[in-house]
């Protein structure tokens, strides 16, 4: 009996070991653990609110996305993005549809308003038929019991029916073909009015078409002054016009009867009332008769159109954004108005009639957005509605602030905040959280469930575990609910502070509108935002000063950079607090060409006993002119003046086809020492197609490398070209630019070329070169440790593919295995070295277009490398390094791999890439218009973080090598305390029947 127990207890231990491997995939409650996705729409241009048949909010932006909103918390419900470059330019809702006009006014869609797809489209014209998007109008006019679709572009209005798309009529209308600008709306009378303005003319047509299609009425309505081609704003019963140079408002009522009229036009300056600023004066366009609302520099009006004088000023409110005009609940025609104030955002609505309040003013607190100099974020546009929800009417205001940050107003309290701004980032940042201290630690404490809470979560966590092994549903959905509850209270990955492990941290990001933003990694959450604003040129984010003690906090940086200076705005990176604003001359040589300096980081920080400071060197444009250094301090100097000797850098001349790699003197200023003409431009009268610069890449700073050889099957050492002063160029034809081409020159005959070079950005030598025939762009690439890899279209196969190329150093060597697992080796090579090069190359077809390439890195270079494709379908693929190995073996069908090939690991040679379906990143999420991505290593080798940007915004973590140096997520505790507890009583009770066995024993 005692010779049982051991193994029963090993054989309790394999299971537990069995059960805690590791797995091929995850559970469906370990989905989003590590990984979250933002979506976004990004800066909203249209707008419109719907009552029926749900209260719901459309939006269009000039990101090209097209989405419905929640109306009580602003969550996304659908969305659809348009192809790359479009926009809709007009946006209208319509009972079940949503209509949008996109491909600069060309194309009309309708979307269902409850689950966003696209239930029909029609093409109202060419592209070249067009003269903008101004040019296309859309509006919905009631025929009968349905809705009708009047489109209007290129000489003629289409009637459609709204929900199924039949095309009911044509009209001509031979004044809006070649217009600058056309307006349609809905007429009082029933059809719909059509507004068209010729480029440059001073003179509107109006024509009326009914419902059934036929042309009523045509009027010509001429002006005193040209009209604006983009300021031209079109209602049921009235049309309006600003002069092309903002300073008249002409305008006119609507009458049917054909004829010619006039528009009455008036200065602003004695419209308004007096010292209003009038610069940026723009209509906003609205949905009542003879109504309108007017936007200037100093303020928002509400207009009375189309009276025997002119237009009427009703309200006037300084400093303020009005909304378009709209109908009331309870009748009666309104304009919203929203003031930034310091106090909050001030809304209040006004009768369009009178001026007198049907909304009192109130200031929403939480709205009081402020730039870093103090300066209001002005309201960029507001729409309003007035909508029934839960049971109260009140007008509903949408606020797009100049940050690009979006807000829903109702009842003069914030009913929502998104922050749109994410979808325009530039750069992207890791940083560590705060240390742990008394105080978070105990506010983290006080958000966690109690002992109770955590026993019962506990037992539905058994209750989980127990149906994967029987396939019994043992907890009910309430209970799993439950559990997904405590699970997203109690994970450690909310933690407001960093973990030994580095899983825990903090992005900080930089937007193009000048907004600097910190988010949680846990869970996307926000913890602290900066806005400078567009004019402060931010385009950089980098580490500052990073403290040796866990105790102090990260400082960052944003750089700016003009002809004549740097300037570097250093932060907290755990406050947000602006801790100090440094600036940094570029004195450029007389005659240098116009171009922002060059900021570059020193390859090692400062140490200056408490922190390492980080140094950057200010180099001007051209050359002879000084170079500086930030923070201009002597310890950053004297750094400077010793990487001097060996600091390099590099800029394009995209005229002359040229890389130029400069240096530094010895009194510290720029110069040029070497030149690479890559890309000649074509000699005058030639018929060849101009080679181009496609693509640069060079290697990331600071990359860990964990072995400076490889270890081939047969024992072999091979020693990998680690330069990081590599840089790559390809030099070839744009993809497309052959087409129309003619002529009989022997180039273009032999067809395109992509010829790609690996240069030494120090000294200029060409270290690899290679040319694939009938190829072009668009081309990526990316260099890790002694590899290229580059993505680009090959015109004769008519697929995308890849290219890798592989650097070895073939000097003779007396190193040993032996040396590289017990001695510290250099894995650098020094640029001013000329060692012999050895390269292999390999080619291999490819099934996804991609934005950019990228590469994993992790802590110190021993996880296995893998190749990111940041595909044009919003999602990041991995590829393992050794699938584009270029020593990849070619092992014939039906036989096996020699020995020492399968000792070298190295898959056999495949033309193509195979497509997995576990090696995308980013699951079955889509970033769209994916744009970049940042990988940031954790403290544990295994692990390193990724996120992905675009319009929307990704984060997970990779595991290319597994999690060989952690416990998994999912590792069930309960379940091994239980296992424990229960050798412990079978080990108690087995030495009791031991011993009770012996002493019976005895007595025999």
């Amino acid at each position: 009996m005692p010779a049982r127990c051991p193994a029963a207890i090993t054989l309790a231990l394999l299971l537990l070991a069995a059960w805690a491997s590791p797995g091929q995939a995850i559970y469906a409650d370990q989905a989003g653990q590590h990984d979250w996705l933002q979506q976004h729409v990004g800066r909203v241009s249209l707008a419109a609110f719907a009552a029926k048949p749900r209260a719901r909010l459309f939006v269009a932006s000039r990101a090209g996305a097209v989405a419905a909103l929640s109306l009580k918390d602003g969550s996304l419900l659908w969305r659809r993005v348009l192809g790359e470059g479009d926009a809709a330019t007009a946006l209208q809702a319509a009972g079940a549809r949503v209509l949008t006009l996109s491909g600069g006014g060309a194309q009309l869609t309708a979307w269902d308003a409850a689950t966003g797809a696209a239930v029909w489209a029609a093409n109202l014209a060419g592209s070249s038929d067009l003269a903008g998007p101004d040019a296309a109008a859309l509006a919905v006019v009631a025929d009968g019991k349905r809705s009708l679709a009047v489109a209007v572009a290129a000489g003629s209005a289409k009637g459609f029916d709204a929900v199924t798309g039949e095309l009911l009529w044509t009209a001509s209308l031979p004044s809006t073909k070649s217009a600058a600008a056309v307006k349609a709306a809905p007429a009082a009378a029933g059809g719909a009015w059509v507004a068209s303005l010729q480029p440059g003319a001073s003179r509107l047509a109006v024509d009326l078409v009914s419902p059934t299609g036929e042309l009523v009425s045509s009027i010509v309505l001429g002006a005193g002054a040209q009209l604006s081609s983009t300021q031209l704003l079109l209602t049921e019963a009235a049309v309006a016009a600003l002069s092309a140079d903002g300073t008249q408002l002409c305008s006119a009522q609507l009458e049917q009867g054909g004829g010619s009229g006039s528009l009455g036009c008036q200065a602003l300056a004695s419209l308004l009332p007096p010292g209003t600023a009038t610069e940026g004066a723009h209509l906003v366009a609205g949905t009542c008769s003879q109504h309108a609302a007017l936007r200037v520099a100093g303020g928002a009006a509400a207009l009375a159109l189309g009276s025997g004088s002119g237009a009427a000023v009703t309200a006037f409110v300084p400093g303020a954004a009005a909304s378009g005009c709209f109908r009331g609940a309870a009748g009666g025609q309104q304009v919203a108005f929203a003031t930034p104030s310091a106090a909050g955002l001030e809304t209040r609505v006004l009768s369009a009639a009178d001026g007198t309040a049907v909304e009192a003013p109130v200031s929403v607190a939480g709205l009081a957005p402020q730039r870093v100099s103090g300066k209001l974020v002005g309201v960029a546009e507001l729409f309003a509605a007035p909508l029934n929800m839960g049971g109260s009417q009140a007008v509903s205001q949408l606020a797009v602030f100049d940050d690009d940050s979006l807000a829903l107003v109702r009842g003069g309290a914030q009913a929502w905040l998104r922050h749109e701004e994410l979808a325009s980032i530039r750069d992207l940042l890791f940083t560590d959280l705060p240390a742990p201290t008394p105080e978070n630690e105990a506010q983290w404490l006080a958000s966690q469930p109690s002992l109770r809470q955590s026993l019962a979560a506990q037992l539905v966590a058994l209750k989980v575990q127990a149906s994967r092994v029987g396939s019994l549903p043992l907890a009910s959905p309430e209970e799993l609910r439950q559990l997904e509850r405590h699970k997203a209270v109690t994970s450690d990955k909310l933690r407001p502070t960093r973990d030994p492990d580095g899983f825990r941290k903090q992005l900080v990001v930089l937007t193009a509108g000048g907004k600097v933003l910190a988010l949680h990694n846990g869970d996307s959450r926000l913890l602290w935002s900066l806005d400078f604003g567009p004019g402060a040129g931010l385009r950089k984010l980098a580490l500052w000063r990073v403290p040796h003690d866990v105790q102090h906090d990260i400082e960052v940086v944003a750089l700016a950079a003009s002809p004549d200076s740097v300037t570097a705005t250093v932060m907290n990176a755990h406050t947000g607090k602006i801790l100090q604003t440094l600036t940094a001359p570029a004195s450029q040589a007389a005659g240098a060409a116009d171009g922002a300096p060059d900021v570059l980081p020193l390859s090692q920080p400062v140490h200056d006993g408490t922190a390492d400071q980080h140094v950057f060197v200010v180099a001007p444009a051209g050359t002879d002119g000084a170079a500086a250094v930030l923070p201009d301090t002597p310890a950053a100097r004297a750094a400077f003046v010793a990487a001097r000797p060996g600091f390099a850098f590099w800029r394009v001349d995209e005229v002359a086809g040229a890389v130029r790699g400069y240096g530094f003197t010895e009194s510290g200023a720029v110069e040029e020492r070497w030149s690479a003409v890559l890309a000649p431009p074509a000699p005058a009268g030639s018929s060849a197609t101009q080679q181009r610069i496609l693509a640069l890449a060079a290697h990331t700073p600071g990359e860990a490398v964990g072995s400076p050889a490889r270890v081939l099957g047969s024992g072999e050492l091979k020693f990998k070209y680690l330069n990081p002063n590599t840089l790559l160029v390809a030099v070839g034809e744009p993809r497309g630019a052959r087409s129309g081409h003619s002529g009989g020159d022997d180039s273009a005959a032999a067809g395109p070329r992509l010829t790609v070079t690996l240069l030494d950005a120090v000294s200029g030598r060409v270290l690899f070169s290679q040319t694939h025939e009938d190829a072009t762009g668009p081309v990526h690439a990316v260099l890790s440790e002694n590899t290229a890899v580059y993505h680009f279209w090959g015109s004769e196969a008519h697929r995308w593919q890849v290219a890798s190329v592989e650097l070895f150093d073939a000097s003779p060597t007396t190193l040993r295995v032996s040396d590289l697992a017990f001695s510290e080796t250099n894995t650098t090579t020094s640029s001013w070295d000329v060692p012999p090069i050895e390269a292999g190359a390999q080619t291999f077809l490819v099934r996804h277009a991609v934005r950019g390439l990228a590469a994993t890195r992790s802590a110190r270079g021993n996880t296995a490398k893998q190749v990111m494709l940041l595909t044009t379908t919003g999602q990041v693929y991995l590829v393992d390094r050794r699938l584009l190995d270029p020593r990849r073996p070619i092992v014939a069908p039906g036989q096996k791999p020699t020995p020492q090939q399968a000792a070298e690991g190295l898959p056999p040679y495949q033309p193509e890439l195979p497509l997995q379906g576990p090696m995308f990143a980013t699951l079955d999420r889509q970033v769209a218009r994916l744009s970049g991505a940042a990988v940031e290593a954790a403290v544990l080798e295994s692990t390193m973080l990724l996120a992905a940007h675009g319009l929307d915004l990704f984060y997970t973590r990779l595991t290319p090598s597994r999690s060989f140096d952690m416990v998994p997520d999912d590792f069930p505790y309960a379940l091994l305390v239980l296992i424990l507890g229960g050798l412990t009583v079978a080990t108690v009770v087995l030495k009791f029947i031991t011993r009770r066995t012996a002493v019976k024993a005895k007595w025999l």
